[in-house]
């Protein structure tokens, strides 16, 4: 359970599986609370849920917390360990390449390289502000 629902005082539970209709989707999320009130807690268990559905995700962890034993879960594994997670160092250098096909969760296989052309195309209409006409160029 994530909370309450302060229209209805309603219990409001994650469940990454629920469909959303798609003009509704939007993959960003925000957790805000005082200091203390468990927005890192809150946030490593909606990923725990998301990794064990495969779903990717990225977190950018300027306190460390994630990469230390801050964040173990109940059995003793830590962050890391319990959603199979993988850290990059920047200072090492980082190969993320936008246009490299991932693999399918399905198959193992290569997926379509159009889904990266949009993905792509997609982002840089975001960043640039490209309009319905510039944007298919």
């Amino acid at each position: 359970m994530l909370g309450k629902n302060v229209d209805n005082g309603k219990d409001e539970v994650f469940d990454p599986t629920t469909m959303i209709p798609k003009k509704l989707a939007n993959q960003h999320l925000l957790i805000v609370g005082k200091s203390g009130a468990g927005k890192s807690q809150t946030t490593s268990g909606l990923l725990y849920e998301l990794s064990k559905q495969d779903i990717p995700f990225l977190i950018l962890d300027f306190q460390g917390e994630y990469i230390s034993n801050v964040l173990s879960k109940a059995n003793g594994d830590s962050f890391l360990q319990a959603t199979n997670s993988v850290e990059l160092d920047p200072s090492y250098g980082m190969d993320v390449n936008p246009l490299e096909l991932s693999l399918s969760s399905n198959n193992g296989e290569k997926v379509s390289y159009m889904n990266n052309v949009y993905q792509v195309s997609g982002i840089l209409k975001l960043i640039f502000g490209l309009g319905d006409i510039q944007h298919p160029v």
